[in-house]
Protein backbone atom coordinates (compact mmCIF):
# COMPACT_ATOMS: atom_id res chain seq x y z
CA UNK A 1 0.00 0.00 0.00
CA UNK A 2 2.65 2.38 0.99
CA UNK A 3 4.53 1.60 -2.19
CA UNK A 4 1.48 2.42 -4.26
CA UNK A 5 0.93 5.68 -2.39
CA UNK A 6 4.58 6.58 -2.80
CA UNK A 7 4.42 5.81 -6.48
CA UNK A 8 1.33 7.98 -6.86
CA UNK A 9 3.01 10.71 -4.89
CA UNK A 10 6.09 10.53 -7.05
CA UNK A 11 4.04 10.62 -10.23
CA UNK A 12 2.12 13.57 -8.89
CA UNK A 13 5.37 15.36 -8.07
CA UNK A 14 6.72 14.55 -11.47
CA UNK A 15 3.67 16.11 -13.09
CA UNK A 16 3.98 19.17 -10.90
CA UNK A 17 7.63 19.49 -11.79
CA UNK A 18 6.96 18.96 -15.52
CA UNK A 19 4.09 21.48 -15.66
CA UNK A 20 6.13 24.70 -15.00
CA UNK A 21 8.74 23.47 -17.41
CA UNK A 22 6.09 23.23 -20.13
CA UNK A 23 4.76 26.61 -19.22
CA UNK A 24 8.27 28.03 -19.38
CA UNK A 25 8.78 26.53 -22.81
CA UNK A 26 5.56 28.05 -24.02
CA UNK A 27 6.53 31.40 -22.52
CA UNK A 28 9.88 31.19 -24.22
CA UNK A 29 8.21 30.33 -27.48
CA UNK A 30 5.72 33.17 -27.05
CA UNK A 31 8.58 35.56 -26.18
CA UNK A 32 10.61 34.32 -29.13
CA UNK A 33 7.61 34.74 -31.43
CA UNK A 34 7.05 38.21 -30.04
CA UNK A 35 10.68 39.08 -30.63
CA UNK A 36 10.42 37.77 -34.16
CA UNK A 37 7.33 39.90 -34.75
CA UNK A 38 9.09 42.91 -33.27
CA UNK A 39 12.08 42.28 -35.50
CA UNK A 40 9.78 41.90 -38.50
CA UNK A 41 7.98 45.13 -37.54
CA UNK A 42 11.37 46.83 -37.16
CA UNK A 43 12.41 45.52 -40.54
CA UNK A 44 9.16 46.74 -42.02
CA UNK A 45 9.68 50.12 -40.39
CA UNK A 46 13.23 50.25 -41.71
CA UNK A 47 11.92 49.29 -45.12
CA UNK A 48 9.31 52.06 -44.91
CA UNK A 49 11.96 54.54 -43.83
CA UNK A 50 14.14 53.42 -46.72
CA UNK A 51 11.18 53.69 -49.09
CA UNK A 52 10.40 57.13 -47.75
CA UNK A 53 14.03 58.11 -48.22
CA UNK A 54 13.95 56.75 -51.71
CA UNK A 55 10.70 58.60 -52.39
CA UNK A 56 12.15 61.78 -50.99
CA UNK A 57 15.21 61.33 -53.16
CA UNK A 58 13.05 60.73 -56.19
CA UNK A 59 10.97 63.81 -55.33
CA UNK A 60 14.14 65.90 -55.05
CA UNK A 61 15.38 64.56 -58.35
CA UNK A 62 12.04 65.38 -59.98
CA UNK A 63 12.09 68.86 -58.44
CA UNK A 64 15.65 69.48 -59.61
CA UNK A 65 14.70 68.19 -63.03
CA UNK A 66 11.75 70.56 -63.21
CA UNK A 67 13.92 73.52 -62.14
CA UNK A 68 16.59 72.57 -64.67
CA UNK A 69 13.92 72.27 -67.39
CA UNK A 70 12.55 75.70 -66.51
CA UNK A 71 16.06 77.15 -66.63
CA UNK A 72 16.62 75.55 -70.02
CA UNK A 73 13.35 77.02 -71.29
CA UNK A 74 14.28 80.50 -70.01
CA UNK A 75 17.75 80.22 -71.50
CA UNK A 76 16.21 79.11 -74.80
CA UNK A 77 13.84 82.08 -74.77
CA UNK A 78 16.77 84.43 -74.15
CA UNK A 79 18.74 82.88 -77.00
CA UNK A 80 15.75 83.10 -79.34
CA UNK A 81 15.11 86.71 -78.30
CA UNK A 82 18.73 87.63 -78.93
CA UNK A 83 18.65 85.87 -82.28
CA UNK A 84 15.45 87.65 -83.28
CA UNK A 85 16.90 90.97 -82.11
CA UNK A 86 20.11 90.33 -84.03
CA UNK A 87 18.16 89.44 -87.15
CA UNK A 88 15.88 92.45 -86.75
CA UNK A 89 18.84 94.69 -86.00
CA UNK A 90 20.63 93.43 -89.06
CA UNK A 91 17.54 94.19 -91.12
CA UNK A 92 17.00 97.65 -89.56
CA UNK A 93 20.59 98.80 -89.28
CA UNK A 94 21.91 99.23 -92.77
CA UNK A 95 25.61 99.33 -93.44
CA UNK A 96 26.92 102.48 -95.02
CA UNK A 97 30.31 103.59 -96.23
CA UNK A 98 30.62 107.31 -95.52
CA UNK A 99 33.07 109.17 -97.76
CA UNK A 100 35.01 112.13 -96.34
CA UNK A 101 37.36 114.31 -98.37
CA UNK A 102 39.05 117.66 -97.84
CA UNK A 103 40.48 120.32 -100.14
CA UNK A 104 42.89 123.05 -99.11
CA UNK A 105 42.77 126.52 -100.63
CA UNK A 106 45.05 129.05 -99.02
CA UNK A 107 44.38 129.12 -95.32
CA UNK A 108 41.02 127.39 -95.73
CA UNK A 109 40.06 123.74 -96.06
CA UNK A 110 36.74 122.53 -97.43
CA UNK A 111 35.26 119.37 -95.87
CA UNK A 112 33.06 117.32 -98.22
CA UNK A 113 30.94 114.40 -96.96
CA UNK A 114 28.99 111.90 -99.08
CA UNK A 115 26.80 109.21 -97.52
CA UNK A 116 24.40 106.60 -98.84
CA UNK A 117 22.03 107.29 -95.94
CA UNK A 118 20.92 110.51 -94.22
CA UNK A 119 23.66 112.14 -92.16
CA UNK A 120 22.77 112.76 -88.52
CA UNK A 121 25.74 115.00 -87.71
CA UNK A 122 29.44 115.53 -88.15
CA UNK A 123 32.00 117.17 -85.90
CA UNK A 124 35.50 118.52 -86.42
CA UNK A 125 38.28 119.95 -84.32
CA UNK A 126 41.87 121.05 -84.73
CA UNK A 127 44.47 119.10 -82.73
CA UNK A 128 43.00 118.50 -79.26
CA UNK A 129 40.73 121.53 -79.28
CA UNK A 130 36.99 121.60 -78.64
CA UNK A 131 34.90 119.96 -81.35
CA UNK A 132 32.35 121.82 -83.44
CA UNK A 133 29.22 119.77 -84.29
CA UNK A 134 27.01 120.42 -87.32
CA UNK A 135 23.67 118.64 -87.79
CA UNK A 136 22.93 116.93 -91.07
CA UNK A 137 19.15 117.52 -91.16
CA UNK A 138 18.66 114.32 -93.17
CA UNK A 139 20.91 115.31 -96.08
CA UNK A 140 23.27 112.80 -97.70
CA UNK A 141 25.84 115.36 -98.83
CA UNK A 142 27.41 118.07 -96.70
CA UNK A 143 30.13 120.64 -97.19
CA UNK A 144 31.79 123.01 -94.77
CA UNK A 145 34.70 125.42 -95.25
CA UNK A 146 36.89 126.23 -92.24
CA UNK A 147 40.06 128.18 -91.59
CA UNK A 148 43.39 126.51 -90.87
CA UNK A 149 45.15 127.85 -87.77
CA UNK A 150 48.71 129.04 -88.14
CA UNK A 151 51.36 126.36 -87.71
CA UNK A 152 51.32 122.57 -87.87
CA UNK A 153 47.78 121.23 -87.27
CA UNK A 154 45.84 117.97 -87.28
CA UNK A 155 42.23 118.09 -88.49
CA UNK A 156 39.96 115.48 -86.85
CA UNK A 157 36.53 114.69 -88.35
CA UNK A 158 33.79 112.29 -87.23
CA UNK A 159 30.59 111.59 -89.20
CA UNK A 160 27.52 109.66 -87.97
CA UNK A 161 24.43 108.72 -90.02
CA UNK A 162 20.92 107.98 -88.74
CA UNK A 163 21.55 104.22 -88.77
CA UNK A 164 24.46 104.51 -86.35
CA UNK A 165 27.18 104.05 -88.95
CA UNK A 166 30.16 106.29 -88.29
CA UNK A 167 33.56 107.07 -89.70
CA UNK A 168 36.53 109.15 -88.65
CA UNK A 169 38.99 111.13 -90.72
CA UNK A 170 42.28 112.76 -89.82
CA UNK A 171 44.67 114.87 -91.89
CA UNK A 172 47.62 117.16 -91.25
CA UNK A 173 47.70 120.74 -92.50
CA UNK A 174 50.54 123.24 -92.22
CA UNK A 175 49.82 126.89 -92.81
CA UNK A 176 52.37 129.65 -92.47
CA UNK A 177 51.88 132.98 -94.20
CA UNK A 178 52.34 136.63 -93.42
CA UNK A 179 49.30 137.50 -95.56
CA UNK A 180 46.41 136.06 -93.57
CA UNK A 181 43.85 138.72 -94.51
CA UNK A 182 40.96 137.95 -96.84
CA UNK A 183 39.99 140.12 -99.80
CA UNK A 184 37.02 142.49 -99.52
CA UNK A 185 34.06 142.48 -101.91
CA UNK A 186 31.96 145.53 -102.80
CA UNK A 187 28.74 145.67 -104.83
CA UNK A 188 27.17 148.67 -106.54
CA UNK A 189 24.50 149.30 -109.19
CA UNK A 190 24.96 150.77 -112.60
CA UNK A 191 21.65 150.93 -114.44
CA UNK A 192 20.50 147.36 -115.03
CA UNK A 193 23.89 145.94 -114.08
CA UNK A 194 25.86 145.23 -110.91
CA UNK A 195 29.46 146.22 -110.35
CA UNK A 196 31.48 143.75 -108.26
CA UNK A 197 34.83 144.91 -106.92
CA UNK A 198 37.30 142.68 -105.03
CA UNK A 199 40.31 144.21 -103.28
CA UNK A 200 43.27 142.74 -101.37
CA UNK A 201 45.94 144.57 -99.39
CA UNK A 202 48.74 142.59 -101.09
CA UNK A 203 47.75 140.88 -104.34
CA UNK A 204 44.57 139.48 -105.88
CA UNK A 205 44.45 136.22 -107.84
CA UNK A 206 40.94 135.85 -109.28
CA UNK A 207 37.21 136.44 -108.76
CA UNK A 208 34.24 134.23 -109.62
CA UNK A 209 30.53 134.98 -109.73
CA UNK A 210 27.50 132.78 -110.34
CA UNK A 211 23.73 133.19 -110.42
CA UNK A 212 21.79 130.57 -108.46
CA UNK A 213 23.20 127.12 -109.35
CA UNK A 214 24.71 128.15 -112.67
CA UNK A 215 28.34 127.57 -113.52
CA UNK A 216 30.64 130.22 -112.10
CA UNK A 217 32.34 132.80 -114.32
CA UNK A 218 36.01 133.45 -113.49
CA UNK A 219 37.80 136.79 -113.86
CA UNK A 220 41.58 136.82 -113.31
CA UNK A 221 43.61 139.72 -112.00
CA UNK A 222 44.97 142.11 -114.65
CA UNK A 223 47.09 145.24 -114.47
CA UNK A 224 45.91 146.37 -111.05
CA UNK A 225 47.19 143.49 -108.92
CA UNK A 226 45.26 144.53 -105.82
CA UNK A 227 41.82 145.00 -107.42
CA UNK A 228 39.48 143.09 -109.71
CA UNK A 229 36.35 144.84 -111.04
CA UNK A 230 33.63 143.17 -113.07
CA UNK A 231 30.29 144.30 -114.50
CA UNK A 232 27.53 141.71 -114.06
CA UNK A 233 24.26 141.48 -115.99
CA UNK A 234 21.27 141.05 -113.68
CA UNK A 235 18.64 138.49 -114.77
CA UNK A 236 14.98 139.28 -114.37
CA UNK A 237 13.26 138.24 -111.13
CA UNK A 238 14.66 137.22 -107.76
CA UNK A 239 18.07 135.54 -108.01
CA UNK A 240 20.94 134.57 -105.72
CA UNK A 241 24.36 135.91 -106.63
CA UNK A 242 27.51 134.27 -105.19
CA UNK A 243 30.83 136.06 -105.49
CA UNK A 244 34.15 134.51 -104.44
CA UNK A 245 37.36 136.55 -104.30
CA UNK A 246 40.74 134.79 -103.90
CA UNK A 247 44.07 136.51 -103.27
CA UNK A 248 47.58 135.34 -104.22
CA UNK A 249 47.93 133.44 -100.92
CA UNK A 250 44.64 131.64 -101.64
CA UNK A 251 42.83 133.46 -98.85
CA UNK A 252 39.19 133.44 -99.87
CA UNK A 253 36.22 135.73 -99.28
CA UNK A 254 32.65 134.82 -100.23
CA UNK A 255 29.58 137.04 -100.54
CA UNK A 256 26.00 135.87 -101.18
CA UNK A 257 23.31 138.37 -102.17
CA UNK A 258 19.69 138.01 -103.24
CA UNK A 259 19.14 140.42 -106.12
CA UNK A 260 15.77 141.46 -107.50
CA UNK A 261 16.40 141.85 -111.21
CA UNK A 262 14.05 143.72 -113.50
CA UNK A 263 13.86 145.04 -116.98
CA UNK A 264 13.55 148.70 -117.73
CA UNK A 265 10.08 150.27 -117.66
CA UNK A 266 8.12 150.51 -120.89
CA UNK A 267 5.80 153.37 -121.95
CA UNK A 268 4.08 155.04 -124.86
CA UNK A 269 3.47 158.73 -125.66
CA UNK A 270 0.34 159.84 -127.50
CA UNK A 271 -2.18 162.73 -127.75
CA UNK A 272 -5.96 162.98 -127.78
CA UNK A 273 -6.16 166.47 -129.36
CA UNK A 274 -5.85 168.42 -126.12
CA UNK A 275 -3.67 166.26 -123.86
CA UNK A 276 -0.35 164.48 -123.97
CA UNK A 277 -0.96 160.92 -122.75
CA UNK A 278 1.78 158.77 -121.17
CA UNK A 279 1.01 155.09 -120.54
CA UNK A 280 3.82 153.40 -118.49
CA UNK A 281 4.23 149.79 -117.24
CA UNK A 282 6.80 148.00 -115.09
CA UNK A 283 6.93 144.49 -113.57
CA UNK A 284 8.20 145.54 -110.14
CA UNK A 285 6.66 149.00 -109.83
CA UNK A 286 7.06 152.52 -111.16
CA UNK A 287 8.89 154.98 -108.96
CA UNK A 288 8.71 158.30 -110.85
CA UNK A 289 7.67 159.79 -114.22
CA UNK A 290 9.42 162.94 -115.39
CA UNK A 291 8.06 164.88 -118.37
CA UNK A 292 9.77 167.74 -120.20
CA UNK A 293 7.58 169.70 -122.67
CA UNK A 294 9.42 172.35 -124.65
CA UNK A 295 11.96 172.84 -121.86
CA UNK A 296 9.44 172.88 -119.01
CA UNK A 297 9.91 169.92 -116.69
CA UNK A 298 7.38 168.34 -114.34
CA UNK A 299 7.60 165.22 -112.17
CA UNK A 300 5.17 162.83 -110.54
CA UNK A 301 7.13 162.97 -107.28
CA UNK A 302 6.20 160.29 -104.70
CA UNK A 303 2.55 160.02 -105.72
CA UNK A 304 2.75 156.78 -107.74
CA UNK A 305 3.20 154.42 -104.76
CA UNK A 306 5.04 151.76 -106.80
CA UNK A 307 2.17 151.13 -109.15
CA UNK A 308 2.90 148.70 -111.99
CA UNK A 309 0.85 150.64 -114.54
CA UNK A 310 0.31 154.42 -114.71
CA UNK A 311 -1.61 156.57 -117.21
CA UNK A 312 -0.75 160.29 -117.05
CA UNK A 313 -2.49 163.11 -118.97
CA UNK A 314 -0.80 166.47 -119.44
CA UNK A 315 -2.84 169.36 -120.90
CA UNK A 316 -1.15 171.03 -123.85
CA UNK A 317 -1.69 173.94 -126.21
CA UNK A 318 -2.05 173.58 -129.93
CA UNK A 319 1.07 173.49 -132.04
CA UNK A 320 4.17 171.32 -132.37
CA UNK A 321 5.90 170.28 -129.17
CA UNK A 322 9.10 168.45 -128.21
CA UNK A 323 8.38 166.01 -125.41
CA UNK A 324 10.97 164.08 -123.39
CA UNK A 325 9.72 161.44 -120.93
CA UNK A 326 11.75 159.46 -118.36
CA UNK A 327 10.16 156.57 -116.40
CA UNK A 328 12.09 155.09 -113.46
CA UNK A 329 11.11 151.89 -111.61
CA UNK A 330 11.66 150.96 -107.96
CA UNK A 331 14.78 148.93 -108.88
CA UNK A 332 16.45 152.12 -110.13
CA UNK A 333 16.18 151.19 -113.78
CA UNK A 334 14.88 153.90 -116.09
CA UNK A 335 13.93 154.46 -119.71
CA UNK A 336 13.86 157.81 -121.61
CA UNK A 337 12.16 158.76 -124.88
CA UNK A 338 12.07 162.06 -126.77
CA UNK A 339 9.52 162.72 -129.52
CA UNK A 340 7.92 165.64 -131.42
CA UNK A 341 4.09 165.84 -131.59
CA UNK A 342 1.59 168.22 -133.15
CA UNK A 343 -1.62 169.11 -131.40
Amino acid sequence: MNQILNQMYNNDNNRKQQTPKGKNNRSQQISKSSNNRNQQIQKNNNRRVQLNKNNYGKADIVKVGKIFSIMLIIFGIILVSKSVYAMTNNITKKHDTIQVSTEKMGREVTISIASGFPIKEFSYNWNTGEATTITGDGTVNMEETIEIPNGNNILNIKVVDYYGNSTTYMKQYIYESKDSGKPTIELSKSGSKLIAKATDDTKMSYLTYAWNDDEATRVDVSDDEKTITVEIEVPKGENKLTIVAVDAEQNRATRDETILGATKPTFTISTDGTNIIINAQDDVGIDTITVNVDGQEMSSGDNLKNQKEVVAKIPSTTGTHTISVTVKNVSGLEETKTISVSI
